[in-house]
């Protein structure tokens, strides 16, 4: 009678192990990226003397590049003040409904570039980088782009607002110091991601997925030190 009960407590204990192992272990969800801490790093870049000899204000402008990994801004963009090359936050959660609203599906040129995206009714938008005179509101024609701190590649924010991926071979592409670009990007959720430029032995670059990092580098270089035209369609 003994051997009889302490085999049904033995069964009993062994079902109540199999039933919690056979219940669904539920994955946090990964943390959104919603702060990015921005280092500038000026490389050779000298302040803008504006008319009558003053210093210019120049600013960090991020405007939206609607449906599209490359091409020009279409979008408004946010304007952060350049402080002495000072560490700023950049305060992805403050614009999440803006780039929510302003995220489109792949643009036609985008299409005819060579990039895909699945499913088909994805809305994107990347967040550009460039460097203005504040002042009178002008873009300045440098070479502004994010780069990690640890793994120096270049980097490329964009908002989806689904998990997708998007593949395809851009050519003519001069970021990342690459005329041929393959991109092959899983994202696993809707929001900002960052993607890198991956060098290839042929030359070439592959865009892949990116640690969420939320501290990252800005690197300008200067391409001339003349004004081009206003930047007031990018809205800084």
């Amino acid at each position: 009678m003994q051997n009889r009960k302490s085999a049904s407590l033995v069964a009993i204990s062994l079902l109540s192990v199999l039933s919690g192992c056979a219940t669904p272990v539920t994955k946090p969800a990964a943390p959104q990226l919603e702060t990015v801490r921005v280092s500038p790093r000026h490389v050779n870049v000298k302040p803008v003397k504006s008319e009558g000899s003053q210093i210019s204000t120049m600013a960090y402008a991020f405007p939206v590049i609607e449906g599209d990994v490359f091409g020009g801004p279409a979008g408004t963009a946010l304007s952060i003040v350049d402080d002495n090359r000072a560490t700023f936050d950049l305060q992805l959660k403050k614009i999440w409904s803006a780039a929510s609203a302003a995220a489109k599906p792949l643009t036609e040129g985008a299409k005819k570039s060579g990039i895909a995206i699945a499913p088909a009714k994805t809305r994107m938008l990347r967040v550009g980088t460039f460097l203005v005179d504040q002042d009178k509101q002008s873009l300045l024609l440098a070479d502004v782009q994010f780069r990690d701190s640890m793994d120096d590649v270049p980097l490329v924010l964009v908002y989806v607002d689904r998990p997708c991926r998007i593949s395809g071979v851009v050519h003519g592409v001069t970021e990342g110091r690459a005329d041929v670009v393959q991109l092959d990007v899983s994202l696993k959720s809707a929001g900002f991601h960052w993607l890198s430029f991956v060098p290839q032995a042929d030359g070439r670059a592959m865009i892949r997925e990116h640690a969420d990092s939320d501290a990252v580098l800005l690197v300008v270089r200067p391409q001339t030190p003349r004004l081009v035209e206003s930047a007031r369609a990018a809205g800084p």
